[in-house]
């Protein structure tokens, strides 16, 4: 799996990024295979195999020694990436926020997939399944608003305008279901 995830990295950013220069895709690419393949040479390489024949800790030790120093390296490119998203997602919504359509702690909720997994168990806790049902869509047409600003580029789009009625639609329905 580790190997698959800097291949993954790589070839994410070269499809994603299409608003930068070919090259700097192009590198991160040959970077993601280039970890990819690094990591699965140190993995399947002959070195520290005299400590794997020692036992269980050695067996151990070895398998954190190659591993781990990849493990680490996955680890902040994920990190990296999820600040970039969160930053991205706030630049989109900005003009959104704090209005009817996003509140402050709506956002707040949205920004992190950890918070919109606690919100969603709360709000079948306290007002039932139907309720969490209305609250998981809003959620998703609220990211969507997020994206379709990507999109369009104009604030008085009417794709956008169209999607701010469904927020509000969601949000009327999620109200019958009680405070």
């Amino acid at each position: 799996m580790l190997f698959t995830a800097f291949f993954g990295f790589g070839f994410a950013y070269f499809i994603t990024q299409r608003g930068k220069k070919m090259s700097i895709r192009l590198g991160a690419l040959a970077l993601g295979v280039s970890l990819a393949w690094v990591s699965h040479f140190v993995w399947n390489s002959p070195w520290l195999d005299s400590l794997m024949v020692r036992g269980d800790g050695g067996f151990a030790g070895a398998l954190v020694i190659k591993g781990m120093p990849f493990l680490i390296l996955l680890v902040l490119l994920a990190t990296f990436a999820n600040r970039r998203e969160r930053q991205v997602f706030s630049l989109l919504l900005r003009s959104e926020v704090g209005g009817e359509v996003i509140s402050r702690g709506e956002f707040y909720v949205l920004e992190s997939g950890h918070r919109r997994a606690q919100a969603l168990r709360r709000m079948r806790r306290e007002r039932g399944a139907a309720a969490a049902s209305v609250f998981k869509r809003l959620m998703r047409e609220q990211i969507n608003l997020a994206l379709l600003h990507k999109r369009v580029r104009m604030s008085n789009h009417p794709a956008l305008q169209i999607q701010r009625e469904t927020i509000k639609r969601l949000k009327s329905q999620l109200a019958a279901f009680g405070p």
